[in-house]
């Protein structure tokens, strides 16, 4: 039951992100932090912003990635009640996770908001399935990078599942909460839309899935 929810879940919100793409949300909201009269996002350089959301969280991402990484020998606190196996899935999930959302960034053709001729950079703006005129400038853009810091530990969710419901949860929610806060505090900033952080959310909610699919499976445990 679980996987048919997994699976049910990660098709209905392509959809939607699908659908995302035929409309004008993205650059409306973008336009919501703009502010015309400076000619500028406000919120750019913000301590909140810059300091505490972007260098904090990555700050944060670094530590949590290395005590995965130590857990596979050496597990420790909440790991440890993670057998082997799983603490191996939750660092391939991860590492997963951020190397295929780089490599899309690094090669995407879409740019940021505030590299855009409407909020003062020089480029025109282009949707997700748009055509790529010949000789532009690769904008690097897409998908969100920032709140892949948080959402590239969805696969915790999974390692967690057989386990403890409750860790799982409480797993899935601070990942969640996290991201969105990262994703938005970029928005912001003017250097991400909305579907850049939707699509970032997607991509590892499906990758730690597929993975996931993967482990052995154990007795299903109390909720």
């Amino acid at each position: 039951r679980l996987w048919r929810t997994v699976w049910f879940v990660t098709a209905v919100t392509l959809f939607g992100l699908l659908a995302l793409e035929a409309t004008a949300i993205d650059l409306a909201l973008a336009r919501l932090a703009w502010d015309p009269s400076r000619h500028a996002f406000p919120l750019r350089e913000h301590f909140l912003t810059t300091r505490v959301s972007h260098d904090g969280v990555k700050l944060a991402s670094t530590l949590v990635f290395a005590w995965i990484l130590v857990a596979i020998w050496k597990p420790v606190g909440l790991l440890s009640r993670l057998d082997r196996p799983r603490r191996v899935y939750l660092f391939a999930a991860v590492a997963t996770c951020l190397l295929v959302v780089a490599s899309l960034k690094r090669g995407s053709a879409l740019h940021c908001p505030w590299g855009l001729v409407e909020f003062g950079g020089s480029h025109a703006y282009l949707r997700l399935f748009d055509a790529v005129p010949a000789g532009w400038q690769r904008g690097s853009c897409f998908p969100a990078g920032h709140a892949l810091s948080a959402f590239a530990y969805i696969g915790g969710y999974f390692a967690w599942r057989e386990v403890d419901r409750r860790v799982a949860r409480a797993w899935l929610i601070a990942v969640l909460a996290v991201g969105t806060w990262a994703g938005v505090s970029q928005q912001l900033r003017g250097a991400h839309f909305l579907s850049h952080t939707l699509w970032t959310v997607w991509l590892c909610w499906t990758l730690s899935a597929a993975l996931a699919a993967l482990l052995p499976q154990r007795p299903d445990v109390p909720a």
